[in-house]
């Protein structure tokens, strides 16, 4: 409109001058002043506020619709699903623990027919957290289910010289988390196409398996740990996760009689144990699926279950007269089964899935040490079977790490950008780093993943962190033998692929600043610091990023209090204590300045890194990451007041 108010006008003072001036100009006789007092001034408020309102509005919804400008994690979510990320829950640690057990003499030998079997559920903790046995643990065989040995023995002797018994130990892999059952009776009412379940509980990890039985039985007993992994077994019916609901098969092991078909072989006699090598090697086959689901995480953190829309089977007649005919070609158009098929109505669904995991679930070698919940199968007599339990102990042998909140904010949309172009393979070095952030939470995810191309060659660099927070290069072998062969489905033919421990880059800082005289010494210094440690959060920051000290200078400066700052040095800060790992970029020598109060020279070996020789920026190699270890005295701030 040619008198309308001007579409520019964004705040309050904007929308209030337009409407003063529209009401001069066209409506001249209604008032003659706009003073606070008056009520005209009173009325172009009100609009001029319900205007700016609206236009706050309008921003904010339009800035939540860009990846890069959204803050909401409901919006993330929203963008996430629109280009077809799978955001990934929590990840439980892994620690490799040893179990022990004394096992009584029988010839000068343990007596294996009293070893036990450990099974799978049993449940360790530390201090706070649980941590979970996810494979049997046969004392009585030297080697796994993988063919490895793994059981040490060490006589027990007394004073007088005798073997009064034998500690054997077994060497296992234990995830943080718990494995839980979720019933749902379902009715005729509750099946509809694209049916949907929602565990109610939060920090689910993933789920291991779903089977429905017949019958809508409230009180019926849970399938067994091998029921739920089984499709052989009678009244249950298996589903199994995909990708999506159009896929249409799945790599699955092969059954017999309901049982997975393994083969164990090896070579070589060794007295006793017989093998001294073996193997054991699970087949597997590639199965046409109609029963499967899929999951995704909802902005309130609960997991959400969609299953198929078909209802089964189509009648195989097609009637008689049109009429039927015509029926029978509808109901083949509505029950279509490529998208998976829903459970029976009058049926029981029972759910396994994980719960647990997180930052939280790193803890310190030796940290898990208490059996809490034993789930095992004892040998022998009972009395010296008693005695034999009696003597069960745990310890894990590793820090347990790769436990990992759900995806930050920045984590989303770094996930996000890089996994539109992906499409289900790995061809650049983005598509490895999405790959592998997306492995399911049950194998362990490393914390920071960095990709680089040498050589011809994939190289795969992978940073932990540990139960403080701190960046950790130790990984479990289980969770690198997981990525090595998850990638295996994704990598292009031609291409090696290489993983190695990432390397950390300890820094630390020297800041001097002026300070105004009326605010506190105390404060000004930390929030200085606070200031520091959350720009160098590892949490916010990635393998391989460079760090542009220039932005750590502009918010120092906004700190209350600080006037002016006047020098800010950084330090790569190596030994006693720190990494060994020494920054790729400039330093000065020692000898330059080690005479000079001015300079820290710390308790190991600090080099000052000259970042005028890099225009103020700290690079990162693609394998590399920074971090400020101990904040506590890495950060040291000299004050001068004014």
């Amino acid at each position: 409109m040619e008198n309308g108010i001007s579409y520019l006008n964004r705040n309050f003072e904007d929308y209030k001058n337009a409407l003063i001036e529209y009401s001069k100009k066209y409506y001249p006789d209604l008032a003659k002043s706009y003073d606070d007092a008056s009520v005209a001034a009173w009325m172009i408020d009100l609009a001029a506020d319900v205007a700016d309102n609206l236009s706050y509005h309008i921003d904010r919804v339009y800035q939540e619709t860009n990846i890069d400008s959204a803050h909401e994690m409901g919006s993330l979510y929203s963008i996430a699903r629109n280009n077809g990320v799978k955001i990934p829950g929590p990840k439980g640690s892994m620690a490799e623990v040893k179990f022990s057990i004394i096992l009584p003499v029988d010839d000068n030998r343990p007596n294996y027919s009293y070893a036990p079997i450990i099974k799978r559920g049993t449940k360790v903790s530390s201090a706070s957290q649980i941590f979970e046995l996810l494979n049997d643990i046969d004392f009585a065989n030297q080697f796994d289910e993988s063919g490895n040995s793994d059981r040490t023995v060490v006589p027990n002797v007394n004073t007088n010289g005798i073997i009064t018994g034998y500690t054997v130990s077994k060497l296992a892999v234990v995830t943080a988390g718990e494995t839980l059952v979720y019933r749902q009776t379902i009715y005729p009412g509750d099946v509809q196409p694209f049916m949907e379940v929602i565990l109610p509980v939060e920090g689910v990890m993933n789920i291991e398996s779903i089977v429905v039985a017949d019958g809508a039985d409230d009180k019926r007993v849970p399938p067994t740990y091998g029921e739920f992994f089984s499709s052989g077994c009678t009244g249950l019916t298996r589903f199994y996760e995909v990708e999506n609901l159009a896929q249409k098969w799945a790599w699955v092991d092969m059954e017999n009689n309901g049982k997975p078909v393994r083969y164990r072989y090896g070579y070589g006699i060794n007295g006793e144990n017989a093998l001294v090598q073996s193997y054991c090697v699970t087949r597997g086959e590639w199965k046409p699926i109609e029963h499967k689901f899929i999951t995704e995480y909802m902005d309130n953190g609960y997991l959400k279950i969609t299953f198929g829309a078909g209802y089964g089977n189509v009648p195989d007649l097609a009637g008689t007269d049109m009429a039927e005919f015509s029926k029978w070609q509808i109901t083949k158009i509505l029950n279509n089964n490529n998208l998976g098929v829903l459970p029976n109505p009058n049926s029981t669904i029972f759910i396994l899935y994980r719960v647990g995991g997180g930052r939280t679930s790193n803890v310190p070698r030796r940290a898990i040490n208490k059996v809490v919940s034993l789930n095992a199968e004892f040998r022998g007599g009972q009395a010296v079977a008693n005695s034999v339990y009696n003597s069960l102990k745990v310890e894990n042998t590793t820090p347990s790490v790769s436990g990992k909140d759900m995806p930050t904010e920045k984590e989303l949309k770094y996930l996000i950008k890089y996994n539109k172009g992906s499409q289900e393979r790995c061809v650049t070095v983005k598509d490895y780093i999405d790959r592998i952030l997306r492995l399911p939470p049950k194998y362990g995810t490393p914390f920071r993943v960095g990709v680089m191309e040498e050589n011809n060659k994939i190289m795969v660099y992978l940073l932990g962190i540990d139960c403080e927070g701190k960046l950790d290069d130790s990984l479990p072998m289980a969770m690198v033998k997981n990525i090595e062969d998850y990638l295996y489905g994704y990598k292009m033919i031609n291409d090696y692929v290489e993983i190695k421990a990432g390397r950390i880059v300890n820094l630390s800082f020297d800041i001097n600043v002026i300070i105004d005289k009326n605010y506190s010494k105390r404060e000004v210094v930390s929030d200085v610091i606070n200031v520091v440690s959350r720009y160098m959060d590892v949490n916010n920051c990635f393998m391989g990023e460079e760090i542009y000290v220039g932005d750590i200078e502009k918010e120092i400066s906004k700190v209350d209090g600080v006037i002016n700052l006047i020098s800010f040095l950084v330090y790569n800060e190596h030994g006693a204590g720190y990494s060994n790992t020494q920054i790729s970029q400039e330093t000065i020598s020692r000898n330059d300045f080690e005479d000079d109060e001015t300079y820290y020279l710390g308790d190991g070996d600090a080099d000052l890194i000259d970042i005028e020789a890099t225009d103020g920026i700290l690079y990162n190699d693609g394998d590399s990451m920074m971090e400020i270890k101990y904040p506590e005295k890495d950060i040291r701030v000299r004050i001068k007041e004014k």
